[in-house]
C-alpha cells in the first residue's frame, strides 16, 4: 500500500489520513506497508493507527527533501499480536518525528535488518477491465444510424403534441423553469435573427458522502451517505447563419 498523496483538503480530514482509512482494509494480515507522507501529518492519530495496525515499524527520509516526506515500512498485524514496549518506543520517535523534534534516518543503501516477507494472497486478485471501441467498428456503427438524425424529433421533442400556450407572457424565472423541465424545446427565433435549437432536462444526481469510525478492535468502518440532487440542464444548438459558433452546443446549468 502506498500513500504518496500530499494534499490537504480545506475543511476535512487531511487526504492522508483517508487514504490511510481506505487503503488499510485492503491489506491483508501479514502485508508489508509502504506509507510516504510529510512528516508533519504524523499526529497522536494518525501515529496511533500506525502503532496499532503495524509492526515493525520503520521510518526513514525521502530521497527527495523538497516536501519534508518520510518513508514509513511496516507489517500488519493484529491488535492483539502487539507488544506494549516496542509500541510505546515506535509511537513517541514517530511522534518526536511529526512534531518536527526529531529526524528521521536516511533511508540505508543496504537494508540492514531481515528482510520483509510478502505473503501470499488469500483471496484471488481483483480485475480491471477496459473497453475500448475500434476505429472500425465506430464508422460502421455512426455509417448504419446516420448520426442522431434519425431520431432528431424523439430527442429534440418535435414530435410532441401541440401544447396549449400560456394565458400570459412567462416571466424570466418561469421561462427558465419551462424550459429545465423540458416543457419548452425546439427551434427558438429572436429578434435580432439568432436561431437556437433548444432542449431542457433534468436529471438527478448523488452527492456522496463518507464517514470513518474506528471500531474497538482497531479496524475501520466507513459509511457512506448517497443525497439525491436535481441538476436542471438547458441546451441550445446554434443554427444561426453566419454565426461564430454556428454547430456548436451551448449548455447551462
Amino acid at each position: 500500500v502506498n500513500g504518496n498523496i500530499g494534499y490537504q483538503g480545506q475543511g476535512r480530514a487531511r487526504l492522508e489520513k483517508l487514504f490511510y482509512q481506505r487503503s488499510l482494509p485492503l491489506l491483508q494480515y501479514g502485508g508489508v506497508m509502504v506509507f510516504i507522507v510529510p512528516s508533519y501529518v504524523l499526529d497522536a492519530e494518525l501515529v496511533g493507527w500506525l502503532t496499532r495496525h503495524f509492526a515493525e515499524l520503520r521510518i526513514y527520509q525521502a530521497v527527495d527533501k523538497q516536501f519534508r516526506q518520510v518513508v514509513i515500512f511496516g507489517r500488519r498485524i493484529r491488535q492483539r499480536d502487539q507488544a506494549s514496549d516496542a509500541v510505546k518506543a515506535t509511537r513517541g520517535l514517530l511522534l518526536q518525528i511529526g512534531q518536527g523534534d526529531a529526524e528521521a534516518e536516511e533511508l540505508p543503501s543496504e537494508w540492514p535488518f531481515l528482510p520483509y516477507t510478502v505473503p501470499a494472497a488469500q483471496a484471488e486478485p481483483e480485475h480491471f477491465y477496459r473497453v475500448t471501441m475500434e476505429p472500425e467498428q465506430f464508422a460502421d456503427e455512426v455509417g448504419r444510424l446516420q448520426g442522431l438524425w434519425p431520431s432528431v424529433d424523439t430527442h429534440l421533442g418535435a414530435a410532441q403534441k401541440a401544447l396549449r400556450p400560456p394565458a400570459r407572457a412567462l416571466s424570466h424565472w418561469h421561462l427558465a423553469l419551462a424550459l429545465a423541465a423540458g416543457a419548452i424545446s425546439g427551434v427558438v427565433r429572436s429578434r435580432n435573427g439568432r436561431v437556437l435549437v433548444v432542449k431542457g432536462d433534468t436529471h438527478k444526481e448523488k452527492t456522496l458522502q463518507q464517514e470513518f469510525t474506528e471500531r474497538d478492535d482497531g479496524s475501520v468502518a466507513e459509511t457512506r451517505i448517497l443525497t439525491d440532487k436535481f441538476v436542471p440542464v438547458i441546451r441550445a444548438w446554434d443554427m444561426t447563419p453566419g454565426s461564430a459558433t454556428r454547430g456548436e452546443v451551448l449548455t447551462i446549468r
